[in-house]
């Protein structure tokens, strides 16, 4: 089960006026929570390929 909580995160304007853009103001929290596990998730994994570029270059 996912426990959801208040979090104060100070963002700029411009930022927040695209996000309303793409999605309203109504669903920011989902567009942030999910921008953030999809940043969890891709970081290894660039990780990952840019370890294997380099292993290739060897």
């Amino acid at each position: 089960m996912n426990v959801k909580t208040r979090a104060h995160v100070v963002i700029e304007k411009d930022i927040i006026r695209e996000i309303d853009r793409l999605v309203g103001k109504k669903k920011r929290s989902r567009f942030i929570a999910n921008a953030a596990r999809l940043h969890k998730l891709c970081n290894p994994l660039h990780s990952i390929i840019y370890n294997l570029r380099v292993l290739k270059r060897c």
